[in-house]
């Protein structure tokens, strides 16, 4: 606060200041800070986007892209004014007039992704027949969207780690849901056979089917997944650590049928949104890498 309070007083001019202090959906690049300003700091007035500008180094740029210099942080700053609609330019080449570095985005570009991704299609996944389903796939892979679209709205009993908490308890939700007679789909990463032999027993038990969905989402995408979540529901669901991401590739083994399924689907991420706010916001991009 210090550094900054010296600037303002140097500068001499009225000054604005946003600080995220942690991560979540403020921390750039996504636009939130922005958002805030225009809509809550600015007294109603638009910005005339020509005439806005964003410095900023933590720009993509390598080791050594000038002698001597370090490789930077991140490209975040970058990123942010290309969410934005902005001008970007680092300190040097707007305060020095340095020509302009080269740099890397160093993330998946969602806006290329989309524009070689297939189009959505229709299709069917439940069953008439009273089943068990088990999905299996990483942090952030679609796994909810694709079981909320495909199997909850067709009457499936969910049960989830994340909102039952532990293991025991999905899998007693899962009992009791398959003796009265439902379906059930175990909405979890499941990586290990030992993860999913529990939902297995049950299918087996009851005398009923139970089918895999693996969800075939690239780690880097997933990742991007992860934010575009964060930054879409305010905060509310979290990103997840990357640790979260290493002990799934960690666990995993591939399901195979002599586990006990009785047929492994692999899903392909096909993006299909909801709205347009939700395809501007996977359009943006986020320092994921």
């Amino acid at each position: 606060m210090k550094k900054t309070e010296a600037i303002i007083k140097e500068v001499g001019v009225p000054i604005y200041v946003f600080a995220c202090t942690g991560t979540n959906h403020f921390r750039k690049p996504s636009t939130m800070m922005w958002d805030h300003l225009v809509e809550h700091c600015n007294k109603g007035i638009k910005p005339d986007m020509s005439k806005c500008l964003y410095v900023g180094d933590a720009a993509g740029r390598a080791k050594e892209w000038s002698p001597g210099k370090p490789k930077d942080f991140s490209c975040s700053d970058r990123m942010f004014a290309a969410n934005v609609g902005i001008d970007f330019h680092t300190p040097e080449e707007y305060f020095l007039k340095e020509k302009v570095a080269p740099f890397q985005w160093r993330s998946m570009d969602p806006n290329t992704f989309l524009s070689n991704a297939e189009k959505p299609k229709k299709a069917q996944h439940h069953s008439n027949k009273q089943e068990l389903v088990v999905m299996c796939g990483c942090p952030a892979s679609g796994k909810s969207t694709f079981r909320r679209r495909y199997f909850e709205k067709h009457g499936y009993q969910v049960v989830n780690r994340d909102t039952m908490g532990t293991m025991v308890k999905c899998v007693k939700a899962a009992k009791e849901a398959v003796k009265n007679g439902k379906s059930v789909i175990a909405d979890n990463t499941n990586p290990s056979a030992a993860a999913r032999k529990d939902f297995i027993d049950v299918a087996k038990k009851a005398g009923i089917p139970c089918r895999c969905y693996v969800m075939k989402t690239p780690l880097e995408l997933a990742h991007h997944l992860n934010l575009v979540r964060q930054n879409q529901t305010e905060g509310q669901v979290r990103r997840i650590p990357d640790v979260g991401f290493h002990v799934y590739r960690k666990n995993f083994e591939a399901p195979t049928k002599t586990e006990g399924f009785s047929e492994i689907t692999e899903i392909d991420f096909i993006p299909d949104f909801d709205n347009k706010s939700d395809e501007s916001l996977f359009r943006q991009w986020t320092d994921s890498a």
